[in-house]
């Protein structure tokens, strides 16, 4: 992979970004895009959906629904 070295202005402001932002030139054309390294305290709040006994009950249930399954038993299909 290319890397491409920031002057510390354009560092400074990377730095603050907590989400992805689009990297664009003078005219508004989007060169790229830039997504920021997550450090703490962003990946230690991040609480996960279900515990490791909860997913390991609901992987040993079975097998889960098919698509039509699921919209059989929501009433959509």
């Amino acid at each position: 992979m290319t890397q491409i070295t920031f002057d510390p202005s354009t560092i400074a402001q990377l730095g603050e970004l907590t989400q992805p932002v689009e990297i664009v030139n003078d005219s508004g054309q989007v060169l790229g895009l830039f997504s920021p390294v997550m450090s703490p305290p962003y990946e230690d709040s991040w609480i996960p959906p279900m515990s490791q006994p909860e997913f390991e009950t609901a992987v040993s249930d079975g097998p889960g629904l098919t698509t039509d399954e699921l919209l059989l038993r929501l009433g959509e299909a």
